[in-house]
């Protein structure tokens, strides 16, 4: 086929007033940005003032840095079929997927230093502000068989679920009672278009989780609590910076989103507070891979269907680890209790 078009006759004034309606979204997310970006070079002062003071674990948030920067290149060399629809022809194809290959590398780099940083950080702070032995996630899966792993496991299902359920409740009734508007969803995806469609939710799932729960739970509230002295606002505040990051989505009105996810943000914090970063690492990855992936679960197509499956199976590793804790301790309490007989 060489041409195709698709004609939708839109008012002018409607076009007009979209445009400037999604124009304060952008504004509300650039005010995001701005204070993510203080964040990140905050993450590194904070780096050189704990390794200064030999105060920083660094080998977790390496492994998981590397990690992230290796999904988000597999996830490139995934989508080369889809690339093929951005291809200029003016230029060779190998000039242009070596760019796109350099560019994606370059980006994984970045993501791996932001991540590396902030969670050294937000683990040195979240041991010396909020008191926690057990921040990192290592100190978790050196004791991947302990009841503390299996606690912090079913929290982590129970809140990604739980937000799900918040999510849909929230926009019932918003759409029903407050004049809320979201664009109709479609069962396509661009994702089908990949080798293998469920790299990109599980890459989308964990990227998300990892880096925005290590920047705005992990690093800022201990270091808003440090200095303002009140938990409050260093969970509110940080909530509220990383849900106008969020407000470029088509949603209208454009704040929507930045109510929807401050009250999320506020409820990630708190459980981060009161129990520790796995629980919400679990749970940002649980919601995402699920919305993400929800095209391939939805799909009649046993390769699309099952793809999904694998999405969602991978939720369940942290399920895996402390089921196999527990029947160890209970294996070795029957060993114990058959020799002290």
């Amino acid at each position: 086929m060489g041409y195709y078009k698709r004609y939708l006759s839109v008012p002018e004034s409607f076009a007009r007033e979209y445009r400037n309606e999604r124009s304060y979204g952008t504004v509300l997310s650039l005010f995001s940005y701005i204070f993510m970006v203080i964040l990140i070079i905050l993450s590194f002062g904070v780096f050189v003032v704990m390794y200064k003071k030999n105060c920083v674990k660094m080998k977790f948030a390496v492994w998981i840095a590397a990690v992230v920067g290796v999904l988000v290149v597999a996830d490139m060399v995934n989508s080369v079929p889809l690339l093929f629809s951005k291809y200029p022809t003016t230029i060779t194809k190998n000039v242009f997927f070596a760019t796109l290959f350099f560019t994606t590398v370059i980006g994984a780099i970045v993501y791996m230093v932001i991540i590396a940083m902030s969670g050294v950080s937000g683990d040195a702070l979240s041991r010396q502000v909020l008191l926690k032995k057990n921040s990192c996630i290592t100190d978790f899966f050196r004791k991947a068989n302990s009841r503390e792993f299996a606690y912090s496991s079913i929290r982590g299902y129970a809140l990604g679920f739980f937000f799900l359920g918040y999510v849909t409740l929230f926009y019932l009734v918003g759409r029903n009672f407050f004049d809320i508007w979201i664009p109709a969803g479609a069962a396509y995806s661009d994702m089908l278009n990949t080798f293998m469609p469920f790299l990109f939710p599980l890459t989308i799932g964990v990227l998300a989780a990892v880096s925005e729960e290590f920047l705005f739970r992990f690093f800022a509230i201990p270091l808003t609590k440090k200095y303002t002295r009140s938990m409050f606002v260093a969970i509110f505040v940080p909530a509220v910076i990383w849900a106008l990051g969020h407000s470029s989505y088509v949603v209208f009105p454009v704040y929507v989103r930045a109510v929807e996810l401050t009250i999320a943000g506020v409820i990630f914090g708190y459980m981060f507070v009161k129990y520790d970063i796995l629980t919400v690492l679990i749970a940002h990855y649980v919601i995402d891979a699920t919305l993400v992936g929800m095209p391939l679960l939805l799909s009649s197509n046993p390769y699309y269907f099952w793809s999904g499956m694998i999405v969602v199976g991978l939720m369940l590793i942290p399920a895996g680890v402390a089921g196999v804790g527990f029947l160890q301790r209970r294996y070795s309490s029957k060993v114990g209790y058959g020799q002290s007989h």
